[in-house]
């Protein structure tokens, strides 16, 4: 959408924000199914664990979220993204390592599949 959009004067930037503290992760907030499959337990119940453990610990901040967004949002050069939380950072930098370590690792394939001029 950003490069879609940006002939038109437009710009994007996606906001990621990492855990903010909120009640989002409360009983007020959260609805569970109420039958738990055991088979789910290293997905799903991970997912459960995590917000359990997380709720009321939060990183970030969501007054200091808003700012860093309305901060961007003035911006004469917004970014393409912005992550919001020390977590999203780390996360992001992993994923990124790991699609590079891919990337190097399946090289010769992919390069395999070019058009050799005859």
């Amino acid at each position: 959408m950003r490069l879609e959009l940006a002939p038109l004067g437009v710009q994007v930037t996606s906001v990621q924000p990492g855990p903010l503290r909120t009640d989002f992760l409360s009983g007020t907030s959260l609805r569970r199914a109420a039958l738990v499959i055991d088979d789910y337990t290293p997905t799903g119940g991970a997912s459960r664990a995590w917000a359990d453990a997380t709720d009321g610990n939060q990183e970030g901040d969501p007054v200091r979220a808003a700012a860093a967004i309305l901060t961007v949002a003035g911006l004469d050069q917004m970014p393409a993204r912005i992550p919001l939380g020390s977590s999203t950072l780390t996360d992001i930098r992993t994923k990124l390592a790991a699609v590079a370590e891919e990337t190097d690792r399946w090289q010769s394939l992919t390069r395999s599949t070019d058009h050799v001029p005859r």
